[in-house]
């Protein structure tokens, strides 16, 4: 959505919330879970506390499936929706006598605290506990979305939000008004709703993760962009208890994220992955050693050296590389983590640790078991996102973490003094190159619904990048899920096309084993093609 747009939009979500009903005869009004649960916006009909309540009153059903008799716990994040979406659920969790833990009425919750007071909770505990995260994520302002974490604290798979997604869209088309709901003073005087400091308890044992004593002893200077999300008050207080010298260059909040600079198409969009909405950050880069930004549930990272955004899969490299030479109590033998679309530096790397790589469809869900049993060291995709253990090799959040990601590159700087941009230079001296280009194309409805309906296996190229293309994949190596589009695989390259899981558009994932020349060729190729078969 426009700027300009956005005081008339933003008035209107709470009213279409409550008033506009979905029809369950149209398709895109139905609960639909994506990539990370189900996102939508109220004025289109695809957002609205019915599909909250019959979601919920779905995970209210699926825990009693699988045996869940603990407590909920429940974050939002500070899109417009997120509150209303709030209310919503408590009304239902409560009338099925679920005791729903939160940080309070007034407060945001980031992903990753979530997902580690899950954890928390059921290393003490037998009657497991799971939580939601009301978060369209990096979306923008007008979006809604919730998604689902089960016991192990990450994102459900797909068997899990397919369940809960029929299930719901049964109860859309049976009538939300057979729901069983209580207020939120019903729920209060039946002490099921739980007021609980989760931030505190995530701050606290940061020094269990992360080398938090070297970042304080060090002089470095730090600067932070949360772009209006739920990460704000997390960076605050690590400042006042670490003693961090870190400078919130930006700690508002505002439903319509007015102050958040827009992306390249104009939208205000949370995306700290994105030069663009990162504009700000970047002009001050050179005031700090090193800094960072967030998106609105602070599940994706974002980092900023003095000579630029780094591009998430550098950071990755980088990340991955240290982590396994500094945390000598972790496993000899474990998986590494990646998305199909992430860098193969990645992979690269990992193998010179001897590590064995596990390639998933897109999303840190993929990688939430074996982080919750350890066999994972960490998991990172190329959408800025990624976690990893604790330095003992236990779990410490199995859903993207972009809190740790920001802090472990200022230890990593406090640790070893090399410039990152440095360290990205000797990792591809090491191991080759990796030219990288991704970009995310809008599409009308009716394209959306062409992209959807392509048979990729028709229409693999000859030649990309003026090599034969020796591979097609439209599922990953590690589990034969579908990746939701193709990857095409040449000696020197490879391109993925797949559709968005969260807006109408399709994107474009390249890298090259040559150089930016060439990287950019395959790109332009791949693009050619898609919009070729598109506007047929």
């Amino acid at each position: 959505m426009k700027p300009n747009d956005m005081k008339y939009e933003i008035n209107k979500l709470s009213d279409a919330f409550y008033n506009i009903h979905p029809d369950y005869a149209i398709i895109n009004q139905r609960v639909k879970f994506g990539t990370s649960g189900h996102r939508g916006i109220s004025t289109e009909g695809s957002f609205n506390e019915h599909h909250i309540l019959a979601i919920c009153q779905s995970i209210c059903d699926f825990r009693l499936k699988i045996n869940i008799t603990g407590p909920i716990f429940l974050g939002i994040d500070t899109h417009a929706l997120s509150v209303f979406a709030r209310n919503a659920a408590i009304e239902i969790f409560a009338a099925n006598n679920i005791s729903v833990i939160f940080e309070g009425f007034d407060a945001y919750t980031p992903t990753p605290v979530i997902s580690h007071a899950i954890l928390a909770y059921n290393k003490k505990n037998n009657n497991k506990a799971d939580g939601i995260i009301i978060t369209p994520s990096h979306n923008p302002p007008q979006y809604g979305g919730l998604k689902y974490n089960p016991f192990h604290g990450g994102g459900a798979d797909t068997a899990t939000t397919e369940w809960i997604q029929n299930r719901a869209n049964e109860y859309l088309l049976e009538g939300i008004h057979k729901l069983k709901r209580i207020s939120r003073t019903q729920a209060s005087s039946k002490q099921l709703l739980i007021e609980q400091d989760l931030l505190g308890a995530y701050i606290e044992e940061l020094d269990q993760v992360l080398n938090i004593d070297a970042i304080s002893a060090s002089s470095l200077t730090f600067g932070v962009d949360p772009l209006g999300g739920a990460s704000i008050a997390f960076w605050q207080r690590i400042i006042d208890k670490y003693k961090l010298t870190i400078d919130i260059i930006c700690d508002k909040t505002s439903p319509d994220f007015n102050f958040v600079p827009a992306d390249k198409d104009g939208e205000i969009r949370m995306d700290c992955s994105s030069p663009w909405a990162m504009s700000r950050m970047i002009a001050k880069r050179k005031n700090y050693d090193l800094s960072f930004g967030n998106d609105t549930d602070a599940d994706r990272h974002a980092i900023v050296a003095q000579t630029g955004l780094l591009h998430t899969n550098d950071y990755l490299a980088i990340a991955l590389d240290y982590l396994h030479k500094s945390r000598v109590n972790w496993q000899l033998k474990s998986l590494v983590g990646k998305s199909v679309v992430t860098s193969d530096l990645i992979s690269a790397v990992a193998y010179s640790h001897n590590r064995e790589v596990y390639e998933s469809p897109v999303g840190c869900k993929w990688f939430a078991t074996s982080l919750f049993n350890g066999e994972m060291t960490f998991g990172g995709e190329e959408s800025a996102g990624g976690t990893f253990l604790r330095k003992n090799g236990q779990p410490w959040s199995t859903d993207k973490d972009g809190l740790i990601m920001n802090l472990l590159a200022a230890e990593i700087l406090s640790v070893t003094g090399r410039n990152l941009q440095e360290y990205r230079q000797d990792l591809e001296r090491q191991h080759g190159v990796f030219s990288g280009i991704n970009d995310s194309i809008s599409i009308n409805r009716d394209k959306l619904n062409a992209f959807q309906n392509i048979d990729f296996s028709k229409i693999t190229p000859a030649l990309l990048g003026k090599d034969i293309v020796i591979k097609h994949e439209t599922t990953a190596k590690a589990n034969n899920k579908p990746i939701g589009g193709i990857k095409w695989t040449t000696k020197n390259g490879w391109s993925v096309v797949r559709v968005s899981g969260t807006e109408p558009m399709y994107k474009i994932y390249v890298e090259s084993f040559i150089g930016k020349q060439h990287a950019q060729e395959i790109f332009d190729e791949t693009k050619r093609l898609i919009e070729t078969n598109l506007n047929d």
